[in-house]
């Protein structure tokens, strides 16, 4: 997931381009993606079935087009970052003034033997005007499975059933979205999924 916002953009802007490059894998074709979005403002999603804790190469792009129509990249940022469930360090805060906050995040561990990992994410959004919508994901960080779940209630309950991993360490975490799509707001913990709460 990467979240963006183009500073100034004006007529000429043609889009946001993410391109998603595992370092690791040079000779994968899979392993190189390119997302497009048209609006200045927002969120590119990118998933692969392979590459986790490789080191990947992210690069934003942001395309304009001169008077005769011919396309040409204004600004560029790369960031290298390890898939580990770990975001890299000096992300920018897109928050604004009236961006919607967690204002509660209660983490419930349901995992038992028989079912695996599951996990319960309680919330409540405050300065909720922007809101659009969180993402709630359980992340396996010793191999266990992944669950994510949207919700546009600002005040409610993800529930998430990872499938493998009980006993293993997972990263729970819950997203925020305002209006635009872009990321505005986080809370996350790491729990073991053995019944027993964070």
């Amino acid at each position: 997931m990467t979240s963006y916002d183009v500073d100034g953009a004006n007529a000429s802007f043609e889009r946001v381009s993410v391109r998603y490059e595992n370092v690791d894998r040079p000779d994968d074709p899979s392993a190189v993606e390119v997302v497009n979005d048209t609006d200045a403002r927002g969120s590119a999603d990118f998933a692969n079935d392979h590459g986790a804790s490789d080191e990947w190469n992210v690069t934003v792009r942001t395309i304009y087009a001169d008077e005769e129509g011919r396309e040409y990249v204004a600004a560029e940022r790369s960031v290298r970052d390890v898939a580990d469930a770990a975001n890299p360090d000096g992300n920018d805060d897109l928050a604004r003034d009236g961006s919607p906050s967690v204002d509660r995040y209660d983490p419930e561990d349901r995992s038992n033997p028989g079912r695996g990992p599951r996990y319960r994410l309680d919330y409540e959004i405050g300065d909720a005007a922007e809101f659009d919508r969180v993402e709630g994901a359980a992340i396996g960080l010793d191999g266990g499975g992944a669950a994510f779940e949207t919700s546009e209630r600002e005040d409610g309950t993800v529930e998430l059933r990872p499938g493998y991993g009980y006993e293993g360490e997972f990263k729970l975490a819950l997203l925020v979205f305002d209006d635009d799509g872009a990321v505005v707001a986080a809370a996350a913990e790491r729990d073991e999924a053995d019944g027993s709460d964070p």
